[in-house]
């Protein structure tokens, strides 16, 4: 076979068809035959060129350089034509065996003729086909053309449909008041007016394209797009969340998101609805701060009684964590007497009347019982059932407290008025009692036994006057001698007067505070308070035990730091402490121990009137005590008096050298309402020598003043029938300021103007006084110098 070509040729085995062309396409080898599937796959990529005549049936491909080799392939192209015509070349034998090509022969001249002939009829067949032919393809053209026109209408008509729908679509995404946008690969592809204005922009050119994340503010960024994932790994909607967008800006926005999955462009994404909620959050937060800052303690529980919130206050209340309290059931934090009390009372409850009010005693956190005023409402459902109950707590402890202590005062006020206005005029008698025994006295001997008698009415006149003088600082009408002290000084003078009180079974500690302010008080009655308390705090202690007094300064700010005390104002005090270690008192009697007459003790150790005492005067000092004690710890008193003013008005100094009258020679004015009161007076003063005029009134006063020859004393009772004896004495000191005045008075009240007095250097008996001395005092009125004006 490769005779045929006419040419010189070496066959050369390669060892696969790669190695074969690479000879021929480095000109190493003229040409090369392999298998034609091989050949056209890689001769291309090697820049050769194959025969023009396919050499199929054999599978043979031959190819050759493109450069210089022009001839070569010339040559087998020739050869290969031959062997196809030479029915002897085996290629020719290949060819019929492969394809069953018939083998060329000459046909005879009878069957040329019927050939030529069948031809024409053919050639006249295919004419009259192509002319059919054409008719039915310009019909089947016309009819196509028709179809097409038909398909193109309608395909007008649903496009026209689907742009209708597409605008209506559109304007209500458009128009719409919430946020829409499209993201598809984690981009924004869509965004309508509404999104825009959330997110700050004015068109959304400058959003499309942007990472959705960059929309996230970072602090939710990570679990949105956990969110998105998962969205797209499951195919489902993603449920409502909030979320913190970025706007333009920077100002965060809180926003409700939902999205779903979406397909946008034959791209797959998530439509995504958003809703502005930060004004909500706002009004939430400041409901919340509400909420959250009240005093007041609020809960919500279920109507089983979980509880499902609680704010700040009611975790200070339990002194325990929201999470200690939330879930827990609100029934464990009451009573047993009070868990009958709330399902009592939030029962029935109807959404016409919802509400419900009561009032409970709950234990706090520190252990202290407290009572908290409730208003509980029901939350109703649309079925009509309730959901929930809401409850606001008020605490109520302080303010029933200070009501029960305002209770206490205006009784112990009442008390006083009552105690003042007996021994008023309990005084009178004791004063008529007390005279005429001295008087009987005075005119009695030594050796009649009647004089035994008669101190004995004398003595018991003074132990009377006593309990009045107890009964008179309670009520607040002990007349007062008053000048600005330091308690300091008062309680180191007495230290040793209270050890020796008390007995070596007491130790007295003392605790001076040196920034305790000045008071203006009564140095006696001071004296008293001392004396009441340390006696008091020594029957608590009879085994013994420890008594402390101590003192500092206290600086009120508000009316409320007063403790709802009446008439107490802000401003600075000492505090006087008094604490024992002893029994200590009660609960239940605490209220009632500043009663007169209220004791705990035997009657022959105690008249249940040390206290009281020492609660009048405090209180007349325009101060307050306070009770601190628990049974066997002992107790403690704190009186609080004012800080007294910079300058204390005292009486008007004697000048030396004051011109003294003679009793012989003086002349008084006794004013009494009282006749017989007036009557021991003048009996009084006449047994040494006075000479002594008696007015009932006012009125009578005024008449005895103008129609006689002068008086070098007015001795006059304060509270008069008809009127005020200070009066009296300023309209007698206007006329003749070298009148000489003096006083006596059973009780202090607003009546007595105990500065006046001060300031006129006018000196003031305390009824019952006894003649010893009225006759001390209208001596020392007589000798001193006349009051200024």
């Amino acid at each position: 076979m490769l005779s045929g070509f006419a040419l010189p040729l070496t066959i050369l085995p390669f060892p696969d068809y790669r190695s074969a062309l690479d000879d021929v396409s480095q000109g190493k080898t003229d040409a090369v035959i392999l298998n034609r599937f091989h050949g056209m796959q890689y001769s291309r990529e090697r820049g050769l060129e194959d025969t023009a005549i396919i050499f199929n049936p054999t599978r043979l491909f031959f190819a050759a350089s493109r450069s210089g080799r022009e001839y070569l392939l010339a040559a087998i192209d020739k050869h290969l034509i031959q062997m196809k015509r030479n029915p002897d070349s085996v290629y020719y034998r290949s060819l019929k065996r492969w394809t069953s090509e018939p083998a060329a022969f000459r046909l005879p001249g009878w069957l040329r003729t019927a050939g030529i002939a069948a031809a024409g009829l053919l050639l006249v067949s295919l004419a009259w086909s192509v002319t059919l032919r054409r008719q039915v393809t310009r019909s089947n053209a016309a009819l196509a053309s028709r179809n097409r026109s038909l398909k193109l209408l309608y395909e007008c008509g649903q496009a026209m449909a689907r742009c209708a729908d597409e605008r209506s679509f559109r304007q209500l995404i458009e128009q719409a008041p919430e946020a829409i946008f499209i993201q598809t690969q984690g981009r924004a592809v869509f965004l309508n007016p509404a999104a825009c204005a959330l997110l700050g922009a004015a068109s959304p050119e400058s959003l499309l394209g942007r990472p959705v994340s960059s929309f996230i503010h970072p602090d939710f960024r990570d679990e949105v797009m956990r969110r998105i994932a998962l969205m797209k790994e499951r195919r489902e909607p993603a449920s409502l969340s909030e979320e913190v967008f970025v706007r333009t800006d920077g100002t965060p926005v809180t926003v409700e998101v939902i999205a779903t999955p979406f397909v946008y462009g034959n791209e797959s994404g998530s439509l995504v609805f958003a809703r502005d909620v930060t004004e909500r959050k706002i009004q939430s937060h400041r409901y919340e701060s509400l909420v959250e800052d009240m005093p007041s303690v609020i809960c919500r529980y279920a109507p089983d009684g979980t509880l499902t919130f609680v704010n700040k206050a009611i975790c200070a209340f339990l002194r325990l964590d929201r999470a200690a309290v939330v879930g827990r059931n609100v029934y464990s934090f009451l009573q047993e007497e009070d868990r009958a009390v709330v399902k009592t009372a939030i029962t029935g409850l109807t959404p016409g009347k919802p509400i419900a009010e009561y009032t409970l005693s709950i234990r706090r956190g520190d252990g202290e019982m407290r009572q908290l005023r409730w208003v509980s409402r029901a939350i109703f459902a649309p079925d009509g059932q309730i959901q929930e109950y809401q409850s606001i707590g008020f605490d109520m402890t302080d303010q029933r407290n200070l009501e029960e202590q305002l209770a206490q005062s205006q009784k112990m006020e009442t008390i006083g008025l009552l105690a003042g206005g007996v021994a008023h005029d309990f005084n009178n008698g004791l004063q008529m009692i007390l005279g005429f025994a001295e008087l009987a006295l005075m005119q009695t001997s030594l050796n009649d036994p009647r004089a035994d008698d008669l101190r004995e009415i004398v003595s018991a006149a003074q132990r009377a006057k006593r309990l009045t003088s107890q009964l008179l600082a309670f009520s607040r009408r002990i007349p007062m001698e008053l000048r600005e002290l330091k308690l300091n000084e008062e309680i180191e003078s007495r230290r040793r007067m209270l050890s020796r009180l008390l007995g070596e079974d007491v130790r007295v500690e003392i605790s001076l505070d040196p920034a305790a302010p000045a008071i203006l008080a009564d140095v006696g009655h001071i004296e008293q308070v001392l004396l009441n308390l340390a006696v008091n705090a020594r029957d608590a202690m009879p085994r013994g035990g420890r008594l402390t007094v101590s003192t500092k300064r206290v600086d009120v700010n508000t009316v409320t730091e007063t403790r709802g005390q009446a008439g107490a104002l802000p401003g600075v005090y000492a505090c006087l402490s008094v604490s024992d270690t002893g029994s200590g008192i009660p609960q239940d009697i605490q209220k009632n121990i500043f009663d007169p007459f209220f004791t705990t003790k035997g009657k022959e150790k105690g008249t249940g009137l040390g206290l009281s005492t020492v609660y009048g005067i405090v209180r007349q000092l325009k101060g307050w005590i306070e009770v601190e004690s628990q049974t066997g710890q002992g107790a403690a008193f704190k009186l609080y008096f004012p800080e007294s003013a910079e300058q204390t008005r005292q009486a008007a100094p004697k000048p030396a050298g004051a011109a003294h009258v003679h009793p012989t020679s003086a002349r008084i004015l006794v004013v009494e309402d009282m006749e017989e009161v007036g009557r021991i007076a003048e009996r009084i003063l006449a047994a040494q020598g006075y000479r002594a005029v008696i007015a009932t009134s006012i009125a009578a006063a005024k008449a005895a003043l103008r129609d006689s020859e002068g008086f070098d004393l007015i001795f006059s009772d304060v509270v008069l029938g008809d009127g005020n004896g200070l009066d009296l004495a300023e309209e007698v000191f206007k006329e003749k300021p070298g009148a000489r005045i003096l006083f006596a008075s059973g009780y202090a009240d607003e009546r007595v103007r105990l500065t006046t007095m001060h300031e006129r250097g006018w000196k003031c008996l305390t009824k019952p006084y006894a003649a010893k001395d009225l006759l001390a005092a209208v001596a020392e009125a007589l000798s001193s110098a006349p009051a200024s004006s």
